[in-house]
């Protein structure tokens, strides 16, 4: 073992650790005189812990606890106003409602006009000629005369 085992100090005074692991904290202890002194430390702590007096909790403090452990959260004591019967059907059924009608309005066009689409031909054209000529614009690209070829598409499609 080449590190110091400092956590299997501790599972030794315990009685947790294997047969092996055992094995090899003993071997280490067998050279190393700091973990040596500080399993005896540790066994000195233990024995000073289980000589220490013990005081009986007073009947008040062991009856507030347990009420408090016994008392329900703040989530348990929402889900009871919100779950507890048929109350949230009502609410439920006016949502999922509310939801369909929703999807039905956005799915039919909600309700948009013709006019009020944006129309794609003229903006693929454009991108179709742009597109022709090569992935860099040319110099003249931003004194180009599109605004007024899209103007003359849209009065000729409307």
């Amino acid at each position: 073992m080449s590190a110091h085992p400092h956590s299997l100090l501790s599972a030794l005074i315990d009685g947790v650790l294997e047969v092996e692991e055992i094995a090899l904290l003993e071997e280490h202890l067998a050279l190393c005189a700091d973990c040596r002194g500080e399993l005896a430390d540790l066994k000195r702590i233990q024995a000073a812990l289980a000589a220490a007096p013990r005081r009986v909790l007073p009947a008040a403090f062991k009856a507030e606890m347990a009420q408090n452990i016994l008392r329900p959260g703040w989530r348990e004591r929402w889900a009871a106003l919100w779950f507890r019967g048929p109350r949230w059907i009502p609410l439920g059924a006016a949502a999922a409602a509310a939801l369909a009608v929703g999807l039905a309005w956005w799915g039919l066009g909600g309700g948009r006009a013709e006019e009020e689409t944006l129309r794609l031909e003229p903006f693929l054209a454009a991108h179709a000629r742009t597109a022709s000529d090569g992935p860099v614009p040319t110099s003249n690209f931003y004194g180009s005369d599109f605004s007024a070829q899209l103007a003359s598409y849209n009065e000729a499609n409307d």
